[in-house]
């Protein structure tokens, strides 16, 4: 008899991905606790600068969802969010100021200016995460791709967790997670 084919979706390839970065983080050790008792890194005792802008995207082959880009100013707290269906949606997202000082601590918690602009590897049928943040006049994008199984880059940790806070600032049903 042959081999049966498992298929899963991308929502549970992510899934199992971030499981994958915390199970890896609470492997290395030699972290801080935060109030929740999960592994964060140590934050620098100098401030990270406030961001500008953030601008997100998600785009890959996808089984359930659309891709889609966010825009968020700082000084503007409606943000702007773009879902790439056969035609393209945009919507505004109201951010509170609890939303942007979430968005600054998490850029601050992921060490951003020092993550690597690839996280990952390339495959076929693999989304793309791109962050890029303007700060302090300055601009940086990383890109996270797929993470294998076992892989030790202590940058994947802070970047999904960021990628997560930034995720967590819209709920839209025609958005892939």
């Amino acid at each position: 008899m042959g081999r049966k084919a498992v298929h899963y979706s991308t929502r549970h390839a992510d899934i199992a991905l971030a499981v994958m970065a915390v199970l890896l983080l609470v492997e290395v050790g030699g972290c801080q606790s935060d109030h929740m008792g999960s592994k964060v890194d140590h934050v620098e005792s100098k401030p990270m600068t406030p961001f500008q802008k953030i601008h997100a995207s998600d785009e890959g082959f996808f089984v359930k969802g659309y891709r889609w880009e966010l825009d968020i100013t700082a000084d503007d707290r409606p943000g702007r969010l773009r879902i790439f269906k056969p035609e393209t949606a945009e919507r505004r997202i109201i951010l509170s100021v609890e939303d942007i000082e979430r968005l600054n601590e998490g850029v601050a918690l992921a060490k951003f200016s020092k993550l690597p602009p690839r996280i990952g590897e390339m495959v076929p049928d693999c989304d793309t995460k791109t962050i890029t943040i303007e700060a302090a006049g300055e601009s940086k994008t990383v890109t996270i791709l797929y993470i294998q199984t076992g892989d030790t880059d202590p940058s994947i940790g802070p970047a999904l967790r960021l990628w997560s806070t930034i995720r967590s600032m819209f709920d839209d049903p025609d958005a892939v997670d």
